[in-house]
């Protein structure tokens, strides 16, 4: 069984090393670089990643951005794709803001302007440490403003998608996830009816926050398909 991480908006897989650490010796993931593709549009990213995908089934874990990357390799993989794990991430629009913020120039999006608080505040729902806020910064900085500009253009347009999919999902939804809605979270579940939706303490950085939890989410569904209720960070 390969498993598969598809990382967020900044599309480097830099924010995934605390998850693979937490992974290490269990699963030997293949972390994508959506930077590495030529294509900056869903559909031909999910296009260029099909065709490097083998006939070996998958498990994807897809975060924030890349959940529609995961649900149109589900549709057209089928069978291929074992399952899905969504760390705080959507299929559709995923918060009203979005159509704001890819109006914003692109140079303010390298988040140079924005306190720690307010980054603690937003992205880790105020958990987050000085070295995670700082992990996402660097991320972030990697990846050219225009390139995060039109990703944020693309989450903006997303409409909910019609096909429904009997793949075996697992949403992780953070208890203090400002960036991904409610109605966000209720359209995956629509297109997903096998999804179990299961809370864990923190913001939308889930995976860099409480990376300990979500490897032991992620193990549990690749081995046993759904993973046991004390398995929430509570």
């Amino acid at each position: 069984m390969k498993v598969l991480l598809l990382p967020g908006m900044d599309g480097t897989g830099q924010l995934f090393e605390p998850l693979l650490r937490a992974l290490s010796g269990d699963l030997a993931p293949t972390v994508v670089s959506l930077n590495h593709l030529s294509a900056d549009g869903y559909r031909e990213q999910v296009a260029q990643l099909r065709g490097q995908l083998s006939a070996v089934p998958v498990v994807i874990v897809a975060e924030s951005y890349s959940g529609p990357i995961a649900y149109a390799l589900c549709r057209e993989l089928g069978r291929r794709v074992a399952g899905v794990v969504f760390l705080a991430s959507f299929v559709s629009r995923p918060c009203g803001v979005v159509r704001l913020a890819r109006r914003l120039p692109a140079a303010s999006l390298r988040l140079d302007w924005l306190p720690d608080r307010l980054l603690n505040g937003v992205g880790f729902g105020g958990l987050g440490t000085a070295s995670s806020m700082a992990s996402v910064r660097l991320a972030v900085q990697n990846v050219a403003p225009a390139v995060l500009k039109q990703r944020l253009s693309n989450m903006a347009v997303l409409r909910e998608p019609s096909e429904r999919l009997s793949t075996p999902a697992v949403y992780i939804r953070p208890t203090r996830d400002y960036l991904v809605s409610q109605a966000a979270v209720d359209t995956v579940a629509r297109v997903f009816p096998a999804l179990r939706v299961i809370p864990l303490e923190g913001g939308h950085f889930i995976a860099q926050g409480q990376p300990d939890a979500c490897a032991q989410i992620i193990l549990q569904f690749v081995r046993q398909g759904f993973p046991p209720p004390d398995c929430t960070g509570h």
